[in-house]
């Protein structure tokens, strides 16, 4: 994977900003979170570089990260009695599908522009657990104890 098509990036993928607004108020979950933004930064800077080996360990990582990171939050949902403990854990399947065909896509297709626009995929899995999927379960961390209201 060394080796792709096209080159260098055609656009500059910006940096990921944390935002207090992403925060739960729960650390763990909350350190979970800011280590994948750090993930999805580190690999930005590998692609933008066009350091594609770089970029590929990078996205394992993330995928990695994002696995444990669910897993984790799964226990705290379930230990917590979270009601819609189901529909959650069907939420998080569809996200890793997703950034399993990614990753696959990536590994087979060797093309720049490609790798790009899949890498913005799995951005946008990120973004969409922190800001939509976890904020449905924010109250019930407050309703559980576990979180300052």
């Amino acid at each position: 994977m060394d080796q792709l098509n096209g080159g260098r990036p055609s656009e500059f993928i910006p940096d990921v900003a944390w935002l207090e607004d992403y925060e739960l108020g729960f650390a763990p979950l909350d350190d979970d979170h800011k280590n994948m933004v750090k993930l999805v930064n580190q690999t930005a800077g590998a692609l933008n570089a066009g350091d594609m080996h770089q970029a590929f360990t990078l996205i394992t990582r993330f995928i990695e990260a994002s696995r444990y990171h669910f897993e984790h939050e799964e226990r705290i949902l379930r230990e917590s009695q979270y009601p819609d403990i189901d529909h959650h854990v069907r939420y998080h399947e569809m996200l890793l599908a997703t950034a399993d065909d990614v990753a696959h896509q990536c590994e087979t297709v060797k093309q720049f522009d490609f790798v790009r626009e899949s890498f913005l995929v799995l951005v946008g899995c990120l973004l969409d657990d922190v800001i939509k999927g976890d904020a449905e379960f924010a109250s019930h961390l407050v309703e559980a104890g576990l979180v300052d209201p």
